[in-house]
C-alpha cells in the first residue's frame, strides 16, 4: 500500500510529549501487514526514536501553509490524516483498512472520516455504518481522523489559516463548490 496511501500525523513542537504514547498505541493497534509510509509533521523538533515514523519539518509557519508544504511532498493518491492526540483504541485490521480504501476508490470519495459520530454533521446512511455528509453540513471539512484524496485535500487549503479557520471557512468554501 506504500504507493496508495501515506499516514500523516499533525503535530507541533509543543506537543512532542505526546509522540511516544501515540507511537506506542499506534504500533499496538495497527496491523503491520499494512505497509505505509508514516510521517509526523512538525515545526523544528525531530525524535529519531519513534519506531517506524519519519518527519516532515516545515518550520514555524501558519498551519495551512504547513499542510500545503507537506501535501506537496506526498506522492500517494490518498493520505490518512491523524492528530498527535488521536490515539488508536482498537485494532485496525488490514481487511478493514482495505475495505475502506476500496469503498473510497469505487465511490470517488474526497474525505472519508474514520472517527466517532459528530452531532455537527448533517448526514444520511448509504450503507452499513457508512454515512454521507450532506452538501451543506457544518464541518464538511474536519481535522478529525480521515482518509483524504490528496489532491482534494490540497484544493481545500489556502495559505495562512489556522485549524479552526480551515474547518469553518474551508467548509463554507467547500459547500459552495461541492464535495463527495
Amino acid at each position: 500500500m506504500n504507493n496508495i496511501i501515506t499516514i500523516i500525523v499533525g503535530t507541533c513542537d509543543n506537543y512532542s510529549h505526546l509522540w511516544k504514547d501515540f507511537v506506542y498505541l499506534f504500533n499496538k493497534y495497527w496491523d503491520h501487514s499494512i505497509e505505509v509510509k508514516k510521517y509526523f509533521i512538525t515545526e523544528t523538533v525531530i525524535d529519531k526514536n519513534l519506531d517506524g515514523f519519519d518527519f516532515i519539518v516545515n518550520g514555524k509557519i501558519p498551519y495551512s501553509n504547513c499542510l500545503i508544504n507537506t501535501l506537496d511532498k506526498i506522492t500517494t493518491p490518498y493520505v490518512l490524516w491523524m492528530q498527535d492526540d488521536y490515539f488508536l483504541r482498537r485494532t485496525i485490521s488490514k481487511e478493514l483498512f482495505e475495505s475502506y480504501l476500496k469503498f473510497i476508490q469505487e465511490n470517488n470519495v474526497d474525505r472519508f472520516g474514520i472517527c466517532e459520530d459528530s452531532r455537527y454533521y448533517t448526514k444520511y446512511n448509504i450503507r452499513d455504518n457508512f454515512f454521507k455528509i450532506d452538501q451543506n453540513s457544518k464541518y464538511s471539512l474536519s481535522m478529525q481522523s480521515s482518509i483524504w484524496n490528496t489532491e482534494f485535500f490540497k484544493s481545500c487549503l489556502i495559505p495562512n489559516e489556522n485549524p479552526w479557520m480551515f474547518e469553518t471557512n474551508g467548509t463554507k468554501r467547500l459547500n459552495k463548490r461541492g464535495h463527495n
